[in-house]
């Protein structure tokens, strides 16, 4: 049961955290990590997947979001024409760097290290 309350804990703690920074920044915590995992160079929705550890379905989903909103924006691959990249708009470059700057205080609980045993 005692792992259960800490759960419970945990759940809450990112429920809140979401909830500041979707006030703050008007993203979710995925948008953001999408938006900085695009900071440096652009990449493919698959190898975004990966980076942001989510499936293929939620990513695309981010994606198409985060898109409406003019951060990011496709391209193709200039290698394989069949593979779409998306990189970041100049609107996206400055969103990236708002986020950067941001006042969000993470919670020790979600960062602090696990105790071994």
């Amino acid at each position: 049961m005692k792992g259960f309350c800490k759960l419970k804990e945990i759940y809450k703690v990112i429920y809140n955290l979401e909830a500041q920074v979707q006030k703050e920044l008007g993203l979710t915590i995925n948008e953001c990590i999408l938006l900085c995992t695009l900071k440096k160079k652009g990449k493919s929705a698959s190898e975004l997947a990966e980076c942001i550890t989510q499936s293929k379905s939620r990513t695309s989903k981010i994606l198409s979001t985060i898109e409406k909103k003019g951060y990011i924006e496709r391209e193709f691959d200039k290698e394989d024409k069949r593979k779409t990249n998306f990189k970041l708009t100049s609107q996206g470059r400055a969103k990236s760097r708002e986020l950067a700057c941001s006042n969000i205080q993470i919670p020790d609980i979600i960062i602090s290290e696990p105790k071994t045993g």
